[in-house]
């Protein structure tokens, strides 16, 4: 991430900044006078209009690119509700290399469920055989409306990558099929999506349900070569409504396609939360769990390569070390907080000590000195605490922070006195 930024302010420091509204009314007219290495700099407000980079290797950026205040992105708004012509807000469509950075703005439109505003059309971004850098950005109101298409985002070809993003409370609503409410990756593409929430997104009914996805869909046809990487992404609470559509969290499906899930959480969507039915899948340190119905679901024999995961119902037969199956214990998933409470079986599981999934530890449902976590301190956290002193055992990241009594972050004699004592008022 270091690197990233750097580069960022590289290119602000040593182009031409064009300030907006102060040098021009519209960001299009800033991108329009804009040269390779130039930043088109937006102040904070609510701009009615839609750009295209038109092959223009520049960095579109809120005050979030200069001050780092994530404050900016809420504050700096692309509002495309007034124009139902307009089919996506943001264009790569000219071969746009990773130097063309569009980063720290709300990304709005006029799409409500069951309340369209109009004859609302409007899209998020649209990236065409462009390899762009898209990062710190909050999408949301889009909406998907015909085949091979997205709601947030939409990708069709080129390196993509996409970090640090919001994609919330879009629609897909297609009187076709092969559509998503929040991302839509299709054809020979390589994509790297990390540290993103794709949340609250939902189908609304059509004359068809056929490869519909309110979360994240995938596709290739004719047989091109597609790779996507994810990770530390949360996919959680995307709905398919009164049952039109798919998959709720993931819809994957191409003969040469390949997909990578690192620290992924897939959660609370409807059912699959993961259908795969692809060329190859890797996963590692996620959880798909809690899903209505059946967690992950697979067609077509794909080679699978599953470990340190935690896996709930699944139509799958694979083999992997580490692999749990177990109730990730999140903090509230039911109110979209997917964060581990600290006795998580998820906690320390994954490949060299991580945590799976997505989210750090949010919450404790226990209390120091409960070593066991059988909710009463007894002789049993007495004796272990002891041995943890001693250097006996080695404690787990959870016993490590409940042996800790005095929270001075070393177990020792302290300690146990402390939890003798504790131990004894239970009595």
């Amino acid at each position: 991430m270091k690197h990233f930024i750097l580069f960022v302010f590289a290119n602000f420091l040593f182009g031409t900044t064009i300030h907006i509204p102060t040098d021009f009314e519209t960001i299009q007219a800033g991108i329009d006078t804009a040269e390779t290495g130039d930043t088109v700099l937006v102040a904070p407000g609510t701009y009615v209009e839609d750009i295209n980079f038109n092959g223009k290797n520049i960095v579109v950026a809120s005050y979030f690119l200069t001050t780092q205040d994530t404050s900016y992105i809420s504050q700096t708004v692309m509002d495309n509700t007034a124009d139902y012509d307009t089919r996506y807000s943001v264009t790569f469509s000219s071969g746009e290399t990773r130097n063309a950075v569009f980063t720290g703005f709300t990304l709005d439109s006029c799409w409500r469920f069951g309340n369209w505003e109009g004859d609302c059309d409007n899209k998020g971004i649209r990236i065409f055989n462009s390899s762009p850098t898209v990062h710190h950005l909050i999408v949301l109101h889009q909406v998907a409306s015909c085949p091979m298409d997205g709601g947030g985002i939409h990708i069709s070809g080129g390196q993509p990558h996409i970090s640090h993003c919001l994609i919330i409370d879009n629609g897909v609503r297609s009187w076709f099929s092969h559509a998503s409410a929040g991302i839509a990756i299709m054809g020979n593409a390589q994509v790297h999506i990390s540290d993103c929430i794709i949340q609250n997104n939902m189908t609304e009914e059509s004359t068809t349900n056929s490869y519909l996805v309110a979360g994240i869909l995938i596709e290739t046809t004719d047989n091109p070569l597609a790779t996507v990487f994810l990770e530390n992404v949360s996919i959680v609470n995307n709905q398919l409504s009164s049952g039109w559509g798919t998959a709720g969290g993931i819809l994957a499906k191409g003969q040469y396609l390949f997909l990578s899930l690192n620290n992924v959480t897939i959660a609370e969507n409807s059912t699959p939360g993961l259908y795969f039915e692809g060329d190859s899948l890797i996963v590692r340190n996620s959880i798909i769990y809690e899903n209505s119905g059946v967690d992950f679901f697979v067609e077509n024999d794909p080679y699978l390569d599953i470990a340190f995961s935690n896996v709930g119902n699944t139509t799958a037969e694979f083999s992997g070390v580490g692999n749990i199956n177990a109730d990730p214990l999140f903090c509230d998933g039911e109110n979209g907080d997917f964060s581990l409470d600290i006795i998580s079986p998820c906690v320390g599981s994954g490949e060299n000590g991580a945590n799976m999934g997505s989210h750090d530890i949010g919450c404790q449902s226990t209390e120091l000195g409960d070593l066991n976590m059988d909710g009463i301190i007894n002789v049993l956290d007495v004796v272990k605490t002891v041995n943890i002193a001693l250097g006996i055992i080695v404690p787990s990241e959870y016993q490590q922070w409940a042996a800790d009594l005095n929270e001075d972050g070393e177990i020792n004699v302290l300690d146990v006195v402390q939890v003798v004592n504790l131990s004894l008022i239970g009595l």
